[in-house]
């Protein structure tokens, strides 16, 4: 592999975990440190030297963060799915 292809994608997983940090929504977050995870693998495997120790870093760091959020996703998902067609909600 490329060593600056791999030290991109290194940068846009880092990146990615970043705006996962940032984005307010679980799904979202969930979404960016998938993205990252998949950013973060060719230089883990293919990386030359320090970017392939980032790289891994980065991975396990996007896949422990993804994992960490899937609960908070999934309630939101659960909460989402649970409300009625028209957008309606029942007030109590």
């Amino acid at each position: 592999m490329n060593p600056r292809s791999a030290q991109t994608l290194a940068w846009a997983s880092a990146i990615l975990v970043t705006a996962g940090f940032l984005i307010g929504s679980p799904e979202a977050g969930m979404a960016a440190f998938a993205a990252a995870a998949l950013c973060a693998l060719a230089p883990a495997l293919a990386g030359p030297g320090k970017t392939r120790i980032a790289g891994i870093l980065l991975l396990l760091a996007s896949l422990g963060l993804a994992f960490a959020t899937y609960p908070a996703a999934k309630r939101q998902m659960d909460r989402y799915m649970g409300r009625p067609a028209g957008g309606e909600t029942k007030t109590p």
